[in-house]
């Protein structure tokens, strides 16, 4: 792929996702905006993500408490690379919180077997480590999504469990309870996560992180810090569903994962009584209103 080419689908994929283009540039593929090419570690990884991050409130489909839904209530860009998943936000500590239990706790809250690496001073970006498939992830505050160079010594300010920190009795029974979706499941789950904070180019739809509508179209409320949204994602195998209150709008979740641009290749969606159903190959995602 020529350098041209490369800077042409970066700028295309940037009007979508908030990225700066050098961010853009360092996610997109051969031809495609790089949204939904992944490693099978990054793919098994988002998926998961978005069964905690969508589940939430008195709705959620998880039997266990889930911290990870409170992320959808701060500012965030997500930059998803071949093998990594990058989170640009100026709130790095407060989000790995969210994500990576402290080595106190009982590993209920966060995402299970996710353990911090290594920081760099330089970018205050934080190096993140999926223990059970060896994903990576990076939480920086530049707006490059750039890591830069691992520093060495103590950091005692990190209070969160490391990769010496093996997996926990807790976290391997919450990774063994959660049903498993098939690899085109996985897919349309992971398309939810890489799209997070995506809005249109054209202004036709937004998912405002699944708290408010970038879009201020009057129909839509505006997010609130102080009331618990209800969402779940529930499924097995093939077959899932996702509900939820509030934003964003049942239509723009499908538009988001079938637009001709930015969407994932292959997926399609039909409107139903209730909302719509996207499906890709074998794989199905129903989008309904709680």
């Amino acid at each position: 792929m020529t350098h041209s080419t490369r800077k042409t689908l970066a700028k295309v994929r940037r009007s979508y996702t908030g990225e700066t283009t050098r961010a853009a540039k360092a996610g997109v593929g051969r031809e495609h905006l790089g949204l939904d090419a992944c490693s099978p570690a990054q793919l098994e990884l988002r998926a998961l993500l978005a069964r905690l991050l969508l589940n939430s409130g008195a709705a959620s489909a998880l039997s266990s408490r889930n911290g990870v839904s409170t992320l959808t209530c701060y500012t965030m860009i997500l930059s998803p690379r071949y093998d990594d998943l990058v989170i640009i936000t100026r709130a790095e500590l407060n989000v790995m919180a969210w994500l990576v239990p402290r080595p106190e706790t009982k590993f209920f809250d966060e995402v299970p077997g996710l353990r911090f690496e290594a920081v760099s001073n330089h970018t205050r970006g934080l190096r993140l480590r999926h223990l059970p498939t060896g994903a990576r992830m990076v939480v920086t505050p530049n707006i490059n999504g750039r890591f830069g160079q691992a520093d060495g010594g103590d950091h005692d300010y990190i209070r969160a469990a490391d990769i010496d920190v093996p997996l926990s009795a807790s976290e391997k029974t919450l990774l063994s309870e959660l049903p498993e979706p098939t690899a085109d499941a996985r897919v349309l789950l992971a398309g939810l996560v890489t799209r997070f904070s995506a809005i249109d180019a054209r202004r036709q739809w937004a998912i405002g992180q699944w708290f408010e509508d970038p879009l201020n179209r009057p129909d839509q409320p505006r997010g609130s810090l102080t009331r618990a949204t209800s969402r779940q994602l529930a499924g097995d195998g093939d077959a899932w569903t996702l509900r939820w209150e509030e934003h964003p709008r049942v239509e723009d979740v499908a538009r988001a994962l079938t637009d001709d641009v930015a969407g994932l290749r292959g997926a399609q969606a039909e409107r139903t009584s209730r909302g719509y159903t996207v499906t890709f190959g074998d794989a199905s995602l129903a989008l309904a209103r709680l």
